[in-house]
């Protein structure tokens, strides 16, 4: 019964997701001033703030997702690079408050931000992106689905980590926008498993995507499978990338900028996912 009334809150989960008009690769990277490196940054840095204020998991995606959703408006097209930092922190102020049980006080964030606006400029940009945004907030996140996934197909936690981790990596990737949350906790969860158990004897055996795929098929009923593949494939490219770069770097790297998820998963209420050695076997 209770697994019923899960599948029930997906499909109910699926049926908003298409409501949504998402934003997608290519409208981001139109943006005349602001650019995929910028946005990068600076999600790495809210990943620290969001990280430093102890916030609900969730709040971290309602954060991406809002300033997606307001950088591709007609309004934001004029928005300097000094105004960025200052969308990014009234996006987590306004994902706090629909999350966390206590909202981070904005005057906080300028001091995190080193005094780069006012508490002024966050109501007033505040205000300006719910108008946008007609209140209506993103209901869907990429962490909610994975989250009702796995309660229709229990995991255990070395794996539920692994598969955030691998989520909060693509939240910084411009090109992952181009999925919709439902195809990326599927893929998520799929390469979770994977990146857990792929020396285990039950995963050995797997050395292409498709049969990474065809190993989940309660998963696969979700979403299409034409979508979900070259999902599965950028989503291997960043966590391979992730650790290909890190490896290149120093040790210890000083000062480890732009690998603030690396950082976060590296520690024991992770399971220290982010350390796990992995070698390149799909193909």
């Amino acid at each position: 019964m209770k697994q019923t009334f899960q599948m029930e809150c997906m499909e109910h989960l699926l049926k908003w997701e298409k409501k949504i008009n998402w934003p997608t690769h290519d409208d981001i990277i139109k943006h005349p001033l602001i650019t995929q490196f910028m946005r990068e940054i600076l999600i790495d840095w809210l990943v620290d703030i969001h990280k430093h204020f102890h916030l609900h998991e969730e709040s971290l995606y309602w954060t991406v997702h809002i300033i997606d959703l307001f950088m591709v408006s007609p309004q934001a097209q004029t928005i300097s690079q000094e105004k960025y930092q200052l969308i990014g922190c009234t996006a987590i102020w306004l994902a706090s408050k629909m999350e966390d049980e206590y909202m981070i006080d904005a005057k906080h964030l300028v001091n995190m931000s080193r005094n780069s606006f006012t508490i002024l400029d966050v109501l007033q940009m505040e205000e300006q992106m719910i108008q946008y945004l007609d209140y209506q907030l993103p209901f869907v996140s990429v962490y909610q689905m994975i989250y009702e996934l796995f309660i229709i197909q229990s995991a255990p936690k070395m794996v539920h980590c692994a598969t955030i981790y691998i989520s909060q990596l693509a939240l910084c990737k411009a090109n992952m926008c181009s999925y919709i949350p439902s195809v990326q906790a599927v893929a998520c969860i799929m390469l979770g498993y994977w990146l857990v158990y792929h020396r285990s004897n039950e995963f050995q055996e797997i050395k292409t995507f498709q049969a990474l795929l065809d190993k989940f098929p309660l998963l696969n009923k979700y979403v299409d499978p034409c979508v979900l593949l070259p999902c599965l494939k950028c989503l291997y490219a960043i966590l391979t990338i992730n650790k290909q770069t890190l490896n290149c770097l120093p040790y210890p790297p000083r000062p480890m900028k732009r690998f603030a998820v690396r950082r976060k998963f590296s520690k024991d209420n992770w399971c220290n996912v982010s350390k796990i050695p992995h070698v390149q076997l799909l193909e």
